[in-house]
């Protein structure tokens, strides 16, 4: 309804790199089920849709106040979820999905038997060269510390 999306706008503040941005990660869940009609035998799936906030640094940004509140928010909920697959990798006992609110919702989707297919945006443009190289660098460490082997590459 229209009264949704008036809120949803009302809470997503725009930034000076990027005005298009709701400046949110967004999950998506979707629950995949199927039966075979031959012996009745039900499986299920889980398709998760990620879409991340980028970080970003203040400076460039213009943000203040509650617009640097919520940068520090998403750029802290990125370095946990690196933390996670560092974690991973590591196969340490305990995994920190529990210290920030996207891991604890990605959880199912990290690690184990789940596949993942990430994609990175970054700019062309000269002025932003500094934030598509460290998103590049980011997704290289993480692509380090996946915790399954990887036998093809697509």
């Amino acid at each position: 309804p229209a009264s949704r999306v008036k809120l949803f706008e009302a809470s997503s503040q725009r930034k000076e790199m990027n005005t298009e941005s709701s400046r949110s990660h967004l999950i998506i869940g979707v629950i995949i089920e199927s039966t075979n009609l031959t012996n009745g035998s039900v499986t299920h799936g889980k398709l998760s849709l990620v879409d991340l906030a980028g970080s970003e640094r203040a400076s460039k940004t213009g943000a203040e106040d509650g617009q640097l509140k919520e940068a520090n928010c998403i750029n802290k909920s990125l370095c946990c979820l690196g933390d996670v697959i560092s974690a991973l990798s590591a196969e340490q006992s305990f995994i920190p999905y529990r210290n920030n609110k996207l891991t604890l919702l990605m959880q199912d989707s990290l690690g184990g038997n789940s596949k993942t297919l990430m994609f990175v945006n970054i700019s062309p443009a000269d002025y932003n060269a500094e934030e598509s190289t460290s998103s590049l660098i980011s997704v290289a460490q993480w692509l380090e510390h996946l915790p399954c082997k990887r036998e093809t590459w697509v």
